[in-house]
């Protein structure tokens, strides 16, 4: 399993939420200066894709203003809880999948007298 995998399961889900609206995806596109394709959900790697925290920022900015716009602020926090509501579920049914896929980093560090990883090993 790749590091990014709970990521992109993450990511996945946020973009479900944000492309409920339709023409979101066009308006965001055009207003914020984004790419189109970093709102897609195909690509295997959506961390990839969407490439930097500024991008992910933005795309979140954008999605909350057009729920402002729109007059359905509810909408935007809907998303969000669910969001949250879904990053908590993830961790409590992997956290030891999650937390073990950064371990090997971590134990060099261990050793090397910094860090520790939490029994995860």
């Amino acid at each position: 399993m790749q590091k990014s995998y709970f990521v992109n399961l993450w990511l996945r889900y946020m973009l479900r939420h944000m492309k409920e609206r339709k023409g979101f995806v066009n308006q965001s596109c055009a207003e914020g200066h984004l790419r189109k394709k970093v709102f897609s959900e195909t690509p295997e790697d959506l961390a990839e894709n969407i490439h930097s925290a500024e991008h992910l920022v933005r795309m979140i900015l954008l999605w909350a203003r057009d729920s402002e716009m729109m007059d359905d602020d509810k909408r935007f926090d809907k998303g969000w809880v669910a969001l949250g509501e879904y990053t908590k579920e993830l961790m409590k049914k992997h956290e030891k999948v999650f937390c073990s896929g950064y371990c090997k980093k971590v134990r060099g560090k261990r050793e090397e007298g910094r860090g520790f990883c939490y029994g995860y090993e």
